[in-house]
């Protein structure tokens, strides 16, 4: 694909030579100072998020998951994945930790425009998307996230983009699942993506 960086789109996520345990610990140190509550503690969503966190063997990704929800401050997880890269008995596995913490499957659905899709080099068509949602919401992954992201060829906000958004909208709720939406274009969030710091009165 051609809307992805060097680093999966995990430029902010920690360094993969560190262990699960080792890369959570760290992002909990990074955003400990949001944390307001009198005894400094608080609940975190491990999130997988660079590259394509379901491409490999059941046996690998259940110690890496496993490893991540076994601490008590962790309340969730969020796994950031392709729709094409979920084979049954990786789903069989979201299914296992989804009973034991809920689970969040963050697939890219780019744009519902075939032919965008096959310019950004998105390889899969939108019937791959739909099948791997109905799959997940089947084995009781009911939460998905979409986001909007730069590289897609669709400006924010555009007509194009509440399309995409709303033909994945239109599916989730056919399915009754629960959608996360990003709050802003990318990270961090506050000027949607540059619309609101185009006027020098909000810089």
């Amino acid at each position: 694909c051609i809307f992805c960086s060097e680093g999966g789109s995990g430029d902010f996520a920690g360094s993969c030579s560190l262990s699960i345990t080792e890369q959570i610990n760290t992002g909990k140190t990074l955003v400990s100072k949001k944390i307001k509550n009198e005894d400094n503690t608080g609940q975190y969503i491990a999130y997988f998020q660079a590259f394509t966190n379901t491409y490999s063997d059941v046996d690998t990704l259940r110690k890496l998951y496993y490893e991540a929800i076994e601490p008590e401050y962790i309340v969730g997880i969020a796994i950031g994945t392709r729709p094409d890269c979920l084979p049954d008995e990786t789903i069989e596995l979201l299914k296992r930790v989804n009973q034991i913490k809920p689970v969040t499957v963050e697939l890219g659905f780019q744009t519902q425009n075939e032919k965008t899709a096959e310019y950004i080099r998105r390889g899969y068509k939108n019937e791959v998307y739909i099948d791997a949602v109905k799959r997940l919401k089947d084995n009781g992954i009911e939460q998905a996230m979409i986001y909007p992201r730069s590289g897609c060829q669709i400006e924010y906000l555009s007509e194009e983009w509440f399309l995409t958004v709303s033909c994945f909208l239109e599916y989730a709720k056919e399915l009754d699942m629960a959608i996360w939406l990003y709050d802003d274009f990318n990270w961090p969030s506050g000027d949607a993506g540059g619309k609101v710091t185009k006027n020098p009165q909000f810089r």
